[in-house]
């Protein structure tokens, strides 16, 4: 999975070293940025990330990026079962 996001953000031209705990707000300088790194983000994964954590200040590094996709992957799992 992180591999996966990590090419959400050199689609966008932001090369990070792997294997870094990096603070968003160290690379993306807008909310444009953070928009576009969000659309990104739902189109790789097949996912819909709802509005309330579209925050910087919710997903402020990357282990929370990665941990969300993976709340939002159980959540739609779990809906299949139910």
């Amino acid at each position: 999975m992180e591999e996966k996001l990590m090419a959400c953000f050199e689609n966008l031209g932001i090369f990070i070293e792997r294997g870094v705990n990096f603070k968003l707000s160290d690379y993306i300088e807008d909310s444009l940025s953070f928009i576009s790194l969000i659309v990104e983000i739902e189109e790789r994964f097949g996912i819909e990330i709802e509005d309330k954590y579209l925050n910087m200040d919710i997903l402020e590094n990357f282990e929370s990026v990665v941990s969300l996709i993976k709340h939002i992957h159980i959540d739609n799992q779990e809906e299949l079962y139910t």
